[in-house]
């Protein structure tokens, strides 16, 4: 079971969800945030953006936040960072 969770970052609403990892709830964003938290250097441009990056746990494509359940946003994590694998459960296996 997922929930949403909204960022608020620079005048914005950002919508992330919240999926179960073995520790506990886990915080995804959507890539929009991620991009609007980096300069162009690909470091954090300010305290705030440093605060927010620290509660995401992963960044994902914001329509695939929208659309997926938490089973197939966990597959993508995996596929794209294998070495995460062992911190999520799927569904069928809970």
């Amino acid at each position: 079971m997922h929930y949403i969770d909204y960022v608020e970052y620079a005048g914005h609403r950002y919508k992330c969800r919240v999926i179960d990892a073995i520790y506990g709830d886990t915080l995804i964003g959507p890539l929009e945030l991620e991009e609007k938290l980096l300069n162009e250097q690909g470091t954090l441009i300010d305290s705030e953006a440093e605060r927010i990056d620290e509660q995401i746990f992963y960044y994902l494509d914001g329509q695939k936040l929208k659309d997926f359940d938490d089973d197939e946003i966990i597959k993508v994590i995996i596929e794209e960072s294998p070495d995460m694998e062992d911190l999520f459960l799927l569904t069928s296996e809970k």
